[in-house]
């Protein structure tokens, strides 16, 4: 059975149309909660790692502890070259766990303008 770890940041969040995917393949996916649970080398011990996306930036781990946790779970992975998937902001974390420095949004929410049916 695979095991798969999925950090996510907010609660209603999850892996939406892969879990059918996963559930096929009798997958065990266990969510760990980005500023909750504890976040340390024992989440890397998976087949597979996967970050979920959220409201903050990379650059806020002044306000949000936690991300400095999952810099360094992200380079424990890149570094023993196992495989992890991300969405939305996961590009901007794997940038900050190389070094490179995430530039502020004006604002939390890019809108993309109304929609009229």
């Amino acid at each position: 059975m695979k095991k798969i770890h999925v950090i996510r940041h907010l609660a209603f969040e999850d892996l939406g149309n892969i879990q059918p995917v996963l559930d096929q393949l009798r997958a065990e996916v266990t969510y760990v909660e980005a500023g909750q649970d504890l976040i340390d080398s024992s989440v890397n011990d998976c087949d597979l790692l996967v970050i979920l996306g959220g409201p903050i930036g990379v650059y806020e781990e002044v306000d949000y502890p936690f991300i400095a946790d999952e810099l360094v779970l992200i380079q424990q992975r890149i570094t023993s070259k196992k495989p992890f998937f991300g969405y939305l902001s996961w590009c901007a974390i794997n940038c900050q766990s190389h070094g490179l420095k995430g530039i502020p949004r004006s604002s939390k929410r890019n809108w993309l303008g109304s929609i009229n049916a």
